[in-house]
């Protein structure tokens, strides 16, 4: 029992002081070193395949950016879209179609500069630019195996493959279940912006001297989609399970070519090499797994299965349990990370329902409310306060109403018109 609190007293601090969770996670680690854990333990508590997976994808993706072949998609896409209305959605789509092959924060790293521009030539508040790439750019990322570490959780549990994520046993899967969210989340954002006068949503802005870079950098054009060709054509070499360590394996070797090319054309200089690498998020996705391991050892995820179990006892209709697990998923990753609370709700999914229809819509369903629940707040995810951190140091003060009256909107659109998608297939 006392596992089982301190196991949500760790929840909840890490979601009240968001910026400090991986202190506390850590501390709440070595203070678990109390209750009979040993090193061994969380050793094994660990997945390496994702953490493999995430380190190799995000490298590849590293390389990608640093080519500035991102930057010069935006340009592009900037001039075709000369009014208010239609660069916001350009904007939107951009850092959508960005999220699912690219880490998210970078993603809103690379549009930011160039959306703030716009706005300031539009003399529009430049949050109605960088809100709606956040949002964007959050429920894009699961869209694919490779776009955000929760989906690499879900194709570890449910054993999915990258093609699983397009067409799963004859049924659209979840990349048709997002673009679906994605339109309605985006008509939500149009009415929200019509408020704004007519001549302003219809202004024209002039074009923008785009950005040249050498014909070399293709090369991580190249790697990128050898990376995903690789990813769709191996399942058909090897049969079986295991498909995410092969897929680590593999997301290893593509890292170790975008470095090479990095290092040959002096994109980056050797000693800052170990800066390209995510170690806040690659010691919280350890941390995690350490601490959803000690919960589960520690007998805490059966108490909370039994907490749970008259509830799915009482409403067998699976609509009823697919909204309750919509809805406390997209409540909780409002103000939590996804990550943790993905890992923990998949796990008691599986509880519940081991396999079959009721398991995959429940663990889709899940995982989409989970990524747009982040949307909800300026706080709930780290794209989200990358953007505002951005407006910030731009003068630009972010209110919290002010981001949560597009975010909410947003995420509602999303979820139930994904979570519609799913339903309609997987019921």
């Amino acid at each position: 029992m006392a596992v089982f609190f301190l196991f949500f007293l760790c929840y909840i601090l890490m979601a009240v002081f968001f910026r400090y969770r991986l202190y506390i996670l850590f501390a709440f680690i070595f203070l678990f070193f109390l209750f009979g854990f040993s090193l061994k333990d969380y050793i094994n508590f660990i997945d390496y395949n994702i953490i493999i997976l995430f380190l190799g994808t995000y490298i590849i993706a590293e390389g990608f950016f640093l080519s500035e072949i991102p930057k010069k998609i935006a340009f592009h896409l900037i001039n075709k879209a000369k009014t208010l209305f239609y660069s916001i959605i350009i904007f939107s789509i951009l850092s959508g179609f960005l999220s699912s092959i690219l880490e998210n924060t970078a993603v809103v790293l690379i549009l930011a500069p160039l959306a703030y521009s716009c706005a300031l030539y539009f003399k529009t508040s430049p949050l109605n630019f960088i809100i709606p790439i956040c949002l964007s750019s959050n429920l894009q990322g699961s869209a694919t195996l490779i776009g955000d570490p929760p989906s690499m959780i879900l194709a570890e549990k449910a054993n999915l493959k990258f093609l699983d994520f397009f067409f799963f046993q004859g049924k659209p899967s979840l990349f048709f279940a997002v673009q679906i969210g994605f339109f309605f989340s985006l008509l939500t954002t149009y009415f929200i912006l019509k408020r704004e006068k007519d001549k302003e949503l219809i202004k024209i802005h002039p074009e923008i001297e785009e950005v040249n870079i050498p014909k070399r950098n293709y090369i991580f054009l190249i790697i990128l989609l050898l990376f995903i060709l690789t990813l769709i054509i191996f399942p058909r070499i090897i049969k079986g399970n295991g498909y995410l360590f092969y897929a680590g394996l593999i997301s290893l070797f593509y890292a170790f070519l975008t470095i090479f090319f990095l290092l040959i054309f002096k994109l980056i200089k050797p000693i800052n090499l170990l800066k390209m690498l995510d170690y806040e998020t690659t010691l919280f996705l350890i941390g995690i797994f350490i601490l959803i391991g000690i919960f589960e050892k520690g007998g805490g995820l059966t108490i909370l299965a039994n907490l749970f179990n008259n509830f799915f006892i009482n409403f067998r209709h699976p609509i009823f349990i697919y909204i309750f697990i919509l809805f406390i998923s997209l409540l909780f990753s409002s103000f939590m990370d996804n990550i943790p609370f993905f890992l923990l709700i998949s796990e008691l999914i599986k509880i519940f329902y081991p396999e079959g229809n009721m398991f995959y819509l429940l663990m889709f369903g899940s995982l989409i409310a989970t990524t747009v629940g982040g949307n909800i707040t300026p706080f709930g995810a780290q794209a989200n306060i990358v953007g505002v951190g951005y407006l910030k140091r731009k003068g630009t003060k972010v209110r919290f109403f002010d981001f949560f009256k597009l975010g909410l909107p947003f995420s509602l659109a999303g979820t139930i018109f994904a979570g519609l998608f799913i339903y309609l297939f997987w019921k």
